[in-house]
C-alpha cells in the first residue's frame, strides 16, 4: 500500500493556546454561520449511513461510544498530495488541489519535488523537509523535475487558524461527562472592580495562585476548575491602619474552589477592631466579596 503525504488538509499543527484564550470572541459572518449549520448537516448524514452499514451488518450504533477531538492550531496548506513512497528518488505529486496556491503558480500532478528551498529531498528524511517547510514565513522555492527538465517553483505561505472542537457521539456515563465538562472549563479570579468600602471592603493586589508567580500585578487571571490557593496582598488606606512597617507587603493565602463559568471578584475584609493588629495582620482577611457568571470563552 502507497504512503500518501496530503498537504492540503492541515498538516503541521501548532500549539496556539494563546488564540484559545481570547478576551473577546470573534463574531462569525452570516457565510461562516451558514457553513456551520451545513456541517452539522454532514454529520447527521454521515452518522445515519455509519447507521445503514452497522444495520446491514448486523449490528447496530445504538451503544456507540466515540469521540475525537483536537486543540487550536495553525496549519499551512500547500494543495498538493505526495507519494512518499520513494522519497529517495524525489517526492512525486499525485494531484493539485483547484484553485490551491500550487495550482496557481504552475505546478501539476506527475511533477517530482527535488529540492525545497536548498535542502534536496533526497539528502534528508521527510520530517527534517516538512519541519523546514512550517518554518517558512513568505514562500516555498521548489526545484521540480518535469519529464527531463528542471523547473524552479515558488509558492506563497498560507497559514490559517484552526480553532479548536470536539465532537462526542453515543452515550457516555455522567461521571465521564461530568469530567470532560470539567476539564474543558474554567473560572476566573478578578480585581478589576473596586469593592465597597462602606462595607469595609478594600482593594487587593494578586501575588500568586497556587506556586504561580508569573500573575503577579494582574487584574484578572484564568483558573481551571477546582482548588486553588490563592495570594493577595491589602491595600487599605494608611489612616485606617496603625503603624504597619513592611506588614502590608506580605501576602495572605486562601484556598478558592473553583467553579465552571464563575468570576470570583476578590477584596480585603478590613476589620477597624483590630486596627493596631499589625504584627499578625489581624486586621484583614482575603475575601470573595462577589461572583459573576461569566463563560470560560471569554
Amino acid at each position: 500500500m502507497k504512503k500518501l503525504l496530503v498537504m492540503s488538509i492541515g498538516i503541521l499543527m501548532l500549539s496556539m493556546n494563546s488564540f484559545a484564550e481570547q478576551e473577546k470572541p470573534l463574531k462569525l459572518s452570516e457565510e461562516s454561520r451558514k457553513l456551520l449549520t451545513e456541517l452539522g448537516k454532514d454529520i447527521d448524514n454521515t452518522l445515519i449511513t455509519i447507521s445503514k452499514i452497522e444495520l446491514e451488518a448486523g449490528g447496530s450504533i445504538k451503544d456507540i461510544n466515540f469521540n475525537v477531538s483536537r486543540d487550536a492550531g495553525e496549519f499551512f496548506s500547500l494543495g498538493i498530495v505526495l507519494d512518499s513512497n520513494d522519497a529517495e528518488n524525489g517526492l512525486k505529486i499525485l494531484s493539485v488541489s483547484p484553485n490551491s496556491n500550487a495550482e496557481e503558480s504552475g505546478v501539476k500532478p506527475g511533477d517530482i519535488i527535488v529540492k525545497v528551498n536548498d535542502l534536496s529531498v533526497s539528502d534528508n528524511s521527510l520530517s527534517t523537509m516538512l519541519n523546514h517547510m512550517k518554518n517558512q514565513k513568505e514562500h516555498i522555492e521548489l526545484q521540480i523535475k518535469r519529464n527531463d527538465e528542471v523547473i524552479e517553483k515558488k509558492i506563497p505561505v498560507e497559514k490559517m487558524f484552526l480553532p479548536s472542537y470536539k465532537l462526542i457521539v453515543g452515550k457516555i456515563g455522567k461521571e465521564a461527562l461530568s469530567q470532560l465538562a470539567d476539564k474543558n472549563s474554567c473560572g476566573f479570579i478578578t480585581i478589576d472592580h473596586t469593592p465597597p468600602v462602606t462595607k469595609y471592603l478594600y482593594p487587593v493586589s494578586i501575588r500568586k495562585v497556587n506556586d504561580n508567580s508569573k500573575v503577579s500585578g494582574t487584574l484578572k487571571v484564568k483558573l481551571s476548575v477546582g482548588k486553588h490557593i490563592v495570594y493577595v496582598t491589602e491595600n487599605i488606606g494608611s489612616s485606617k491602619v496603625g503603624h504597619r512597617g513592611n506588614s502590608r507587603h506580605k501576602s495572605k493565602a486562601f484556598e478558592l474552589d473553583v467553579k465552571a463559568n464563575t468570576t470570583y471578584q476578590l477584596a480585603a475584609k478590613y476589620n477597624p477592631r483590630n486596627k493596631f493588629k499589625t504584627v499578625g495582620d489581624e486586621y484583614w482577611q482575603p475575601v470573595v466579596w462577589r461572583t459573576l457568571e461569566q463563560s470560560c470563552e471569554m
